[in-house]
């Protein structure tokens, strides 16, 4: 018995590989053929990223190694974008790691992956090409992390990316760039370029404050989804009115220190003397939308969060059609400036009314007033994952304000013309960040009832309609600009 106990347990043993980094020709194959679709969408972005490039000065060649080096679209853009306006090497090196700063944590995730033993060089070179898809197909894969999936990967992402730069360089230098941007429409052309140059540098700030909130709401939707997809809809009501009254406490908090330091916000951001009229009574009406944006995002996240992502997309298109009707309205007939447009918006963010619906047609997730007690584990959870996505969401924005705050120093033309630009870049990637908001719901509710299969089949999905959509809207934007 003892022998054959021996000689089973040798036999188990020989089952399993003794080094998981180990190459494998097989493992190496499947990361280039999950890198296909990533490899397709990064060329795709990169064009529209190379036209930066060569707004900065940058040749073919120039764009493929800086594309080569730095394979972020925050983070090169905000470079390209710093070169342009002359800034200091040391101003670009810190919004690049300002810009960068998420990757820091999804290496760190990646570093527990690694089996005890491997080799420092694969941890470095893994690191050196740590992007959110490349992460994603990654840290999805089970058991220790054989690096050579993600060199497989890898090996097609990374030249795609640097050679969509260099074609986007290319067709800079062929096709001249104009813009003409509809949603400024109403105060660039009936306003003039002072007010378009205040609503463009608020919009960079609000972007900023709300994507604050976005986060935190769409982080404690991957919790609910994963209560939902294990049938917890006990803890998960409990952890919906936890998170309501958590995010509703920051929202106001961040609403105040908005209005408290108003002053210094806009003197540090370069506002120019003539602006800062227009600027200062659009925030004063604006910043009452924080609260707006809270509710309809939480109530969003938590609809998606059982499937229902339908109604969120009739209220917000209610929503945007209100808003304009009442731009057109106060800005047009009762000339009341660029206030008309501040009050507009806030009154089409407050009438979305989706809570109203949440409570009146989803009593299933109603919280009871038992679910109103503290629960401090299942708090500590929604902010684990919360926090996180707040981050990802914010950092981003935080370097376009940074770049905006450079740019007012050049007067009203430049800043109305960069309104325009982030106006452009903000239509163009929103879809693309639902495309991933929307994934996040679908895998939290398969983790949550333990169907990993569909989870690896859902990746799969999500990226190859990722790239075929971010595909399309870059030659869009690009022919039509």
């Amino acid at each position: 018995m003892e022998t054959t106990h021996e000689s089973s347990k040798q036999t188990l043993c020989s089952a399993q590989p003794a080094k998981p980094y180990a190459f494998s020709r097989k493992v190496f194959c499947e990361g280039m053929r999950d890198g296909v679709p990533i490899a397709l969408g990064y060329f795709a972005v990169s064009f529209s990223l190379g036209i930066a490039a060569r707004t900065a000065g940058f040749t073919p060649l120039q764009g493929f190694v800086a594309s080569l080096l730095n394979n972020a679209s925050a983070g090169e853009y905000a470079a390209f974008a710093l070169i342009a306006s002359g800034a200091t090497y040391l101003e670009v090196a810190i919004i690049t790691l300002i810009a960068n700063a998420r990757y820091l944590l999804m290496s760190c995730a990646l570093a527990q992956r690694f089996a005890p033993g491997t080799p420092f060089f694969h941890r470095l070179i893994i690191g050196y090409d740590v992007t959110d898809e490349l992460f994603g197909i990654t840290i999805a894969r089970p058991g220790w992390l054989n690096p050579f999936y993600t060199y497989g990967a890898i090996a097609l992402a990374a030249p795609a990316w640097a050679a969509g730069t260099a074609c986007g360089i290319i067709a800079g230098n062929l096709l001249q760039q104009t813009y003409n941007i509809a949603d400024t429409m109403i105060v660039g052309q009936f306003l003039g370029s002072a007010p378009l140059a205040a609503v463009g540098s608020a919009y960079t700030l609000m972007t900023l404050l709300t994507s604050i909130l976005i986060g935190l709401c769409m982080g404690s939707g991957v919790v609910f989804s994963q209560l939902y997809g294990a049938k917890e809809l006990e803890r998960m009501r409990t952890a919906i009115a936890n998170a309501f009254i958590l995010i509703a406490l920051l929202a106001i908090v961040l609403e105040l220190a908005a209005y408290g330091l108003l002053e210094q916000i806009i003197r540090w951001l370069n506002i120019p003397d003539e602006v800062i009229p227009d600027i200062r009574v659009y925030l004063q009406i604006i910043l009452f939308g924080i609260l707006a944006t809270f509710i309809y995002n939480f109530f969003a996240a938590a609809l998606r969060s059982v499937g229902n992502s339908a109604v969120t997309l009739y209220f917000l298109l209610f929503s945007s059609l209100l808003n304009i009707g009442l731009d057109l309205l106060f800005v047009l007939a009762f000339h009341w400036g660029v206030a008309g447009a501040a009050i507009a918006t806030v009154i089409a963010q407050f009438a979305i009314g989706i809570g109203i619906y949440f409570f009146r047609r989803q009593p299933m997730l109603r919280p009871r007033r038992e679910n109103l007690r503290l629960n401090v584990p299942l708090l500590r959870r929604i902010s684990s994952v919360s926090l996180l996505t707040s981050v990802q969401q914010s950092i981003m924005n935080f370097g376009i304000l940074m770049i905006q705050g450079l740019v007012n120093d050049f007067g009203l033309n430049v800043m109305a013309a960069f309104t325009a630009g982030v106006k452009i870049d903000s239509f163009a990637y929103s879809p693309a960040q639902d495309f991933a908001n929307g994934f996040a719901t679908y895998v939290a509710q398969n983790a949550g009832a333990g169907n990993t299969e569909r989870v690896r089949k859902g990746i799969r999905t999500a990226a190859l309609m990722s790239v075929v959509f971010c595909a399309v809207i870059s030659v869009a934007v690009f022919l039509l600009a």
